[in-house]
């Protein structure tokens, strides 16, 4: 890419007469300058020829000083023409050449005039284009790093699936006989029912009877001391006892009371479903005496019915505590009544969301094998757990130094929450809300989900015939027992996964190219030739600006000197 030479130029110029002042027309003559540097022009000559005009009065000194004005503009003019010469070649040369489309249409010297100007607009309107996609996809990918969803099904058929955890509860409450043996009486039981159950249960009454708070607290604290009893041991002592399937189910306490759940991985006892079906589930039979139940203290509770004869059954995957469990997903059963509830999953797997820059990083989240490695606190700040968790123990424990029954630990060292605390935490019912507030804010744990499940149930029912348990399920019906049943099977081995794909910088390149290729038929190729281009008209514009800079340097000087010799 070369500037191309400019035509002669063959100057004249009159001499003026003396003592009067004349309107002189020159041209420029041909000038030769040299060029030298990566531009491409090393070696070559270019010409430049311009015309202008000057006044002069005749006297020496005014002429002198005429003529260096008249050759500075020269050069000027003559700079100016070089880079703008040089300038038009190197695009031209671009458009010519490049790897892009529809540029070279636009400089072919034979292309008619109206061609060339459709296809000036034709490119216009693609870098437009090109412009507004780029910034579409550049936001998408690198600042909203919006996620791309894949849906992937997961066959399970060769290895089965593992049955979700099971909550069950009984709705009984305490057993009567248990009361009757331990010598507590309905009320302190009533009372007792408030460190379970927490303030939703809590009568009107007896919120605005401070004698009878104070007479059931002593109570309650005389027969601890007493029997040297810790609160939760008086609700296991008072609760219904599993009289079977100890090795798959474990006792827990929940905001229901005395629960039992399915082991967790830890324990291998984990449940699994080998053939999809209602004939490859897992039931549960579940018999309460109804002679058991008690009628609580109205005065001291909201509702004297609270205990049922049915059964709370709550599925969940891994990462939900049995408390949140029972809170979140309740199936009730209600005596005599056969429930089948067909379960199935989809998952939401969220790994390249915790995933570094590079491609082969590591996620930094939290598998389900990986689950069972953590401390039972930090377990409970993962996911749902973690609103429960602050709710329930840590504004508890900050406000009235305490946790509560449902939500502490193995081993826990703080102090359990009595009946005269849950009082306490109605009163300090805005406290709590505020609480609450503060440390979902703040308090976000540091370990993420790398997949999050929602289990899906449908629940069917029928009634429960007794004699039929015995018939087909081999059980000895007793006449004083009321018997629920659950069956809780997968109508397929298999799950839906939901795969998050998080933009990266290598998504933005791909998306940034698929546009670029789409209006311009460019490419990454086509960037290195713009870099280079826009590198050489630059080096020309700064030559350029060197030549003018030293031009005034030199006029500077020569004004000096001419000044020093005048004195």
């Amino acid at each position: 890419m070369y500037p191309v030479k400019a035509s002669k130029l063959s100057q004249r110029r009159s001499s003026p007469a003396e003592g009067e002042t004349t309107q002189t027309t020159f041209r420029m003559p041909r000038k030769e300058v040299e060029r030298s540097g990566s531009d491409g022009l090393k070696g070559r000559k270019a010409t430049c020829g311009c015309e202008g005009k000057v006044a002069t009065d005749g006297t020496p000194q005014n002429v002198k000083e005429d003529e260096r004005s008249e050759e500075e503009k020269k050069e000027g003019l003559c700079t100016e023409c070089i880079t703008s010469s040089a300038t038009m070649e190197v695009l031209r040369d671009f458009c010519t050449k490049t790897t892009a489309h529809g540029f070279n249409h636009v400089v072919k010297s034979e292309q008619p005039f109206l061609l060339r100007v459709f296809w000036v607009l034709v490119i216009s309107v693609g870098i437009l284009m090109l412009i507004s996609a780029s910034y579409e996809v550049t936001y998408s990918s690198l600042i909203a790093q919006r996620p791309s969803i894949e849906i992937v099904y997961r066959d399970l058929y060769s290895t089965g699936m593992r049955v979700p955890f099971i909550t069950i509860c009984s709705l009984a409450g305490f057993w009567k006989s248990k009361l009757t043996k331990h010598n507590v009486s309905d009320a302190l039981a009533s009372y007792l029912l408030l460190a379970v159950r927490g303030t939703e249960i809590i009568s009107p009454a007896f919120e605005t009877n401070p004698a009878r708070k104070t007479v059931l607290k002593g109570e309650l604290d005389a027969y601890l001391k007493d029997h040297h009893l810790t609160l939760s041991e008086m609700v296991t002592l008072l609760s219904p006892r599993l009289e079977c399937c100890r090795e798959v189910l474990k006792p827990t306490l929940t905001g229901l009371g005395q629960c039992y759940t399915t082991r967790s991985p830890q324990g291998n006892a984990i449940l699994q479903q080998t053939f999809a079906g209602l004939l490859g589930g897992y039931k549960v039979i579940f018999a309460v005496n109804t002679s058991e139940q008690i009628i609580y203290d109205s005065r001291i509770v909201s509702s004297p019915s609270l205990a049922e004869a049915g059964i709370h059954v709550s599925l969940s995957n891994f990462d939900l505590s049995p408390s949140v469990a029972t809170s979140m997903q309740p199936l009730r059963v209600a005596p005599n009544i056969a429930a089948s509830v067909a379960v199935s999953y989809t998952s939401l797997n969220k790994r390249e969301r915790y995933k570094g820059a590079l491609p082969w990083s590591v996620p930094s989240c939290v598998t389900e094998e990986s689950f069972w490695n953590l401390t039972e606190e930090e377990r409970s700040k993962i996911h749902h757990n973690f609103f429960f968790h602050i709710f329930y123990r840590t504004c508890p424990l900050l406000l009235t130094n305490c946790t509560l029954l449902a939500r502490r630990f193995t081993n826990d060292t703080t102090a359990e929450c009595h009946p005269s605390d849950i009082l306490n935490h109605k009163v300090m019912d805005d406290q709590m809300t505020r609480c609450l507030d503060d440390h979902l804010h703040k308090d976000a744990s540091e370990n993420k989900l790398c997949e999050v499940t929602e289990v899906t149930q449908q629940m069917s029912h029928t009634t429960l015939v007794p004699e039929m348990l015995e018939a087909h399920e081999g059980i000895t019906v007793i006449p004083d027992l009321t018997y629920s049943m659950i069956n809780i099977y997968y109508t397929q081995l298999g799950y839906t996964e939901h795969k998050e794909n998080i933009p990266t910088v290598f998504t933005w390149f791909s998306g940034l190219g698929g546009q670029m290729g789409l209006f311009l038929g460019a490419s990454v190729i086509t960037l290195v030739e713009v870099y280079f281009t826009l590198c050489r008209v630059f080096q020309i514009l700064l030559t350029a600006f060197v030549a003018t800079f030293c031009r005034g340097i030199r006029r500077c000087l020569g004004v000096f000197r001419d000044s020093n010799l005048s004195t």
